[in-house]
C-alpha cells in the first residue's frame, strides 16, 4: 500500500480505459504496475486462463520473473490439446493455483521513469546481457553511470523473453537464438534512446555463442550462419 498523500495519475483521460496497466506516480516520478487479480468465480477453462494471462501487459519487460512462468503455462496449455472450455485437469490446475497465487506480490511494482545522465556523470556505459533456461530464454539491458565522486548509479531500462521451443534444440543453439534477441533488443532501444555512451558491452555465459559470434557467418552451417549474419546486422 502507498501513503495516501502519494498522488497518483493514469495514463488515459479516459477512467474507463486501461492504459497497459501502468500508473505514473509524479512525486517520486515512477512507473507503477497495479495488477487486479479476478475472484475465485471464474472457470478453470483455456478460454478463461488465457484472458486473464493477455492481461498481463509489460512492455517493457519489466515484470518478466512474473510474466515467463504464465508464457510457459500457456505453452503447456496447447500442448495438452484442450479444448477452449474444457476444464483442466488437476495437475494444470494446481500448477495455475499456485502462479495465480504469486501475482499479488507483483502489484504496485515500481519502476522510475527517467534514466537520465546528470551533469556530473563522467562514464555512461550500457550493458546487456542474455541467458536460457530449459523453458525460456531472455535478455535485458542496464545503464551503469558513474559521476565525479564515483557514485555509481544503475538501471534497467528494458528486457525481452521468449519461450522456449517445444521442440527441443541443443543447449548452445538456444544460447546463439538468446544473444539474438539482445541484439535485436539493443538496436531499437539505442534509435529510441539517442545517447552516445561511452562504452556498450554485451555479456553471454556460453563460450560456444562467443566463438560463434567471432568468426564470420560463412564458416558455419545455416542455422548458425544466419543467426550469426541477424546479430551482426543488428
Amino acid at each position: 500500500m502507498f501513503d495516501d498523500s502519494d498522488s497518483f495519475i493514469k495514463l488515459d483521460k479516459d477512467e474507463n480505459i486501461k492504459t497497459l496497466g501502468l500508473y505514473w506516480n509524479p512525486r517520486g516520478d515512477n512507473f507503477i504496475y497495479q495488477i487486479k487479480q479476478k475472484d475465485d468465480n471464474y472457470s478453470y477453462t483455456k478460454r478463461s486462463l488465457l484472458s486473464i494471462i493477455s492481461s498481463l501487459l509489460d512492455p517493457l519487460g519489466l515484470l518478466a520473473p512474473t510474466t515467463v512462468p504464465f508464457k510457459v503455462f500457456i505453452q503447456e496449455l496447447w500442448c495438452a490439446n484442450l479444448q477452449w472450455d474444457e476444464v483442466l485437469p488437476v495437475p494444470l490446475a494446481e500448477k495455475w493455483n499456485s502462479l495465480y497465487s504469486q501475482l499479488k506480490y507483483s502489484s504496485n511494482f515500481k519502476s522510475p521513469r527517467l534514466v537520465k545522465i546528470s551533469s556530473f556523470t563522467k562514464s555512461y556505459q550500457l550493458h546487456g546481457f542474455c541467458d536460457v533456461s530449459s523453458s525460456a530464454y531472455g535478455a535485458c539491458l542496464f545503464t551503469r553511470s558513474v559521476d565525479s565522486n564515483e557514485h555509481v548509479e544503475i538501471y534497467l531500462l528494458c528486457s525481452k523473453s521468449r519461450i522456449a521451443p517445444v521442440k527441443k534444440i541443443c543447449t548452445p543453439r538456444l544460447e546463439l537464438d538468446t544473444a539474438v534477441l539482445l541484439s535485436c533488443l539493443f538496436n531499437k532501444v539505442k534509435c529510441i534512446l539517442g545517447i552516445r555512451f561511452d562504452s556498450i558491452h554485451f555479456w553471454s555465459d556460453s563460450k560456444v555463442v562467443l566463438y560463434w559470434l567471432s568468426l564470420l557467418p560463412s564458416r558455419w552451417k545455416i542455422f548458425v550462419a544466419n543467426r550469426v549474419q541477424n546479430s551482426r546486422a543488428n
